[in-house]
């Protein structure tokens, strides 16, 4: 009884306790959602670079897909102009070819008959001497 006696120290003391275990509970309260706000600042922050990326990402593609096409252009406007060089080389080639052989048909022939003077053929001889009088 004597616990009853002093009546107003423990009214006190559990108005204290149970201050403190609202305050307390409050603060947790208070403590777990910043920290959930904090997770899901962290997660916005975290997709918002992952999203930053992926299109750094992207443009970096389409720069280098532009850079690519531009040099297939370059490489296939050389290819080009060297196919119309060679091209070129060849038809001369052929006309300079078309001239040899035409001047030489008029030395071989005969300007009276138009007959060849000479047959084409091996310069060489081979199984004759080149000079049967020298004996080589």
């Amino acid at each position: 009884m004597l616990i009853f006696a002093e009546g107003p120290a423990i009214t006190s003391m559990v108005i204290v306790a149970l201050l403190a275990a609202t305050i307390t509970f409050v603060m947790r309260r208070v403590a777990a959602k910043w920290i959930e706000s904090r997770k899901m600042e962290l997660q916005r922050e975290a997709h918002a670079d992952h999203r930053r990326a992926e299109e750094s990402f992207s443009s970096q593609f389409s720069r280098m897909e532009v850079r690519l096409h531009d040099f297939s252009r370059d490489v296939e406007g050389r290819i080009q102009t060297r196919l119309a060089i060679l091209d070129q080389l060849v038809l001369d080639a052929d006309r300079e070819i078309a001239r040899l052989q035409d001047l030489l048909k008029r030395q071989n022939s005969n300007p009276v008959t138009g007959q060849p003077l000479v047959q084409n053929g091996p310069d060489i001889r081979i199984g004759r001497p080149a000079f049967p009088d020298c004996g080589l």
